[in-house]
């Protein structure tokens, strides 16, 4: 991520296993009460933007310049903290978290709107920045990727049963209860943010130097460099800018689409078959991608998994159906993240050197795929309609995807034998 390219701690000298196996469900815990509100704002927004008169495509531009907020931030950032401690991160984000909501719900012009997706783009850096900081400064490196799932467990509770109360709490018109609800979780993320700060075998905490000579590159090198490694790279950041190119439409006008379904109060139902399977498969991503291979198993699944969304569109009259088949698609999506990521892990530990610029280039790939994918969806769905949009998404993905999966074994060389030397300047 290019939160750990920017701003990534040193080699951490950890603390004891017993202090940083206490301190993980602190920020578990806090991170499930921050996903339960952040998933009931992720459904919110879109439908506050429809109520405030815009078009879908217009809705799709408005959500998609909180992920050029977001990139932009990663620009400045590295300027803006000299020092990216967990604790300080954690409480610059729940602040811009309690700024959010009041931003949204009197928002109704474009200004207003385009101001509080820069917030939300900067407190989700933000939410990541703070994450790979804690796990890298508390967990010894066999542990990081327990760690990293533990979490993701918890944000996935989170992002499941936050949309269903919304679908209960929203009704016809976005009232003040799940603004009020969303409070509440908010407050209960800070308690256990409080109890992580007042958090004894925290103090033990100290960053070493890093184990690399740094390398000073100008303007022209960066570019150089960065795209060299890119190359290097394919089609493997494609995959990432394809899963998450098809996870912002989901998030875009997936809660409008549950809308037209006429689910009513189980309108949120739609975006908990999206979310749940990450809970389900995620434990056995690892055994999958053991027995067919990581690559195989990325390419392919997210493959099966685009081909899904094609018989949306002669089903969506039917809510029951759409569900089953934003169900399927999501377990096979659950089998090609985890694979995905372990890919960039491996592409690390080939080349240390280079650590940094990789996940720099995954976390861009991973930003493009959010920052197009709204405004693409939005336009799409005022042309053909909601259905039609993500029948239309599985066959260009699923093309794109069948594409992927045929230079990736075909390809001659293995990363390590592509990867550029580090180019530095002095």
């Amino acid at each position: 991520m290019i939160h750990r390219r920017r701003f990534g701690s040193p080699l951490p000298k950890n603390p004891s296993a017993k202090d940083a196996r206490s301190s993980i469900y602190l920020v578990c815990f806090m991170m499930l009460f921050w996903t339960l509100s952040e998933g009931m704002v992720s459904f919110i927004v879109p439908l506050r933007i429809a109520e405030a008169g815009f078009s879908d495509t217009m809705l799709g531009i408005i959500i998609g310049t909180s992920s050029i907020a977001g990139a932009l931030f990663d620009l400045v950032a590295c300027r803006v903290f000299k020092n990216t401690f967990y604790k300080r991160i954690f409480g610059l984000m729940f602040i811009l978290c309690l700024i959010f909501p009041l931003i949204l719900m009197q928002a109704t012009t474009l200004v207003a709107f385009v101001i509080g997706m820069a917030v939300w783009g900067i407190y989700w850096d933000l939410r990541n920045i703070g994450n790979f900081d804690y796990i890298a400064r508390t967990t010894e490196k066999e542990g990081s990727v327990h760690a990293f799932g533990l979490v993701q467990v918890f944000q996935s509770i989170g992002w499941i049963l936050g949309p269903i109360l919304v679908g209960f709490l929203a009704g016809e018109a976005v009232g003040w209860e799940p603004f009020a609800a969303i409070y509440i979780f908010l407050g209960l993320g800070i308690v256990f943010y409080v109890l992580l700060c007042l958090w004894k075998g925290n103090s033990k905490q100290k960053p070493e130097l890093d184990e690399l000579e740094p390398c000073r590159r100008g303007s022209w090198s960066e570019a150089r460099m960065m795209g060299l490694l890119a190359f290097a790279l394919f089609p493997a950041l494609f995959g990432i800018f394809f899963i998450n190119f098809v996870d912002s439409f989901f998030w875009s006008i997936g809660p409008l689409f549950a809308e037209e379904l006429g689910l009513g109060v189980f309108a949120g139902l739609f975006m908990t078959a999206w979310s749940l399977p990450a809970i389900l498969l995620g434990w056995q991503a690892g055994k999958v991608a053991l027995k067919f291979g990581k690559e195989r198993v990325a390419y392919g699944a997210q493959f099966l998994a685009v081909l899904c969304l094609i018989p949306i569109f002669l089903v969506s009259t039917i809510g029951i159906a759409v569900i089953a088949l934003i169900f399927v698609a999501a377990s096979f999506t659950a089998l090609a993240i985890p694979a995905y990521q372990s890919m960039f892990t491996d592409y690390i530990q080939e080349r240390k050197d280079l650590a940094k610029e990789i996940e720099g280039l995954e976390d861009l790939y991973t930003n493009l795929g959010y920052v197009f994918g709204p405004m693409l969806a939005g336009l799409s769905a005022d042309l053909l309609g909601y259905g039609q949009t993500f029948s239309l998404l599985g066959i260009v993905v699923g093309v794109a995807a069948a594409l992927l999966y045929w230079a990736n074994k075909n390809k001659k060389l293995a990363f390590h034998q592509k990867a550029p030397p580090l180019i530095c300047d002095v």
